[in-house]
């Protein structure tokens, strides 16, 4: 008895298409007293063995993406004009501490509509075992006189992300900066390491950012090394 009820308990837990493995041994079976069911008994372990592979594909075929959004608005000391073009992946080794990039295409040799680059993927992103990847990012807006641009990077098989970013002027010469970021898990993996995108952990980075980008704009040096940079 103890047995059936947990036989049927696991079933019941089981998606239809697992179910099918358990469902063929029920079958053969015909009924928990005859005795064509002891003889079934040795397949059991192979059912649930079948069952639990299915039931990995199924959850595997329905991966749902994680999504995460944030928003920032810094103000910087130097008009849109300035900032603007400081917001280059060639400009951004001049302000940035650790930045690194490899430009891929650009017909200007900086930052315009369609530029393609790469960054190291920081090491703390890596899972143990696994070769650390590249980051790839294509500008997808750019449009200077509205002093707005926009870029897409994806770490392939974890997350891609969509970056916008929109200066506007201030009555004190200063800049409103908006920026806006958007994480989409293309993985389980890449899910997990979303649940790590806090409000908390979004505001450390982007206030190193507006840190790192102040100082340049007041001084005209880079700060000291940092690991952070805004991906």
């Amino acid at each position: 008895m103890a047995f059936s009820v947990w036989f049927c308990v696991a079933r019941a837990l089981l998606p239809a298409k697992s179910r099918l493995y358990l469902n063929s041994v029920w079958v053969r079976s015909k009924a928990w007293g005859n005795k064509s069911f002891f003889a079934t008994l040795p397949t059991f372990p192979r059912a649930f063995e079948l069952a639990g592979r299915c039931l990995l594909e199924e959850i595997m075929t329905a991966f749902t993406s994680y999504r995460v959004t944030h928003e920032f608005i810094q103000t910087n000391p130097a008009t849109p004009e300035k900032v603007f073009f400081l917001l280059c992946p060639v400009r951004e080794s001049d302000w940035l501490p650790g930045w690194q990039c490899d430009l891929i295409y650009s017909d200007s040799g900086i930052a315009e509509l369609g530029c393609v680059f790469t960054t190291p993927n920081p090491p703390s992103s890596v899972a143990h075992g696994e070769a650390a990847s590249e980051i790839t990012w294509i500008v997808t807006d750019y449009d200077p006189a509205a002093f707005r641009i926009a870029f897409v990077w994806i770490n392939p098989g974890h997350i891609i992300t969509e970056l916008r970013i929109q200066l506007a002027a201030t009555e004190q010469k200063q800049t409103r900066t908006h920026i806006r970021y958007r994480y989409t898990g293309l993985s389980l993996q890449g899910n997990l390491e979303l649940e790590g995108y806090t409000q908390k952990w979004f505001e450390a980075k982007i206030q190193n950012w507006e840190t790192t980008i102040n100082s340049f704009l007041r001084t005209g040096r880079k700060m000291s090394a940092s690991s952070d940079h805004p991906s």
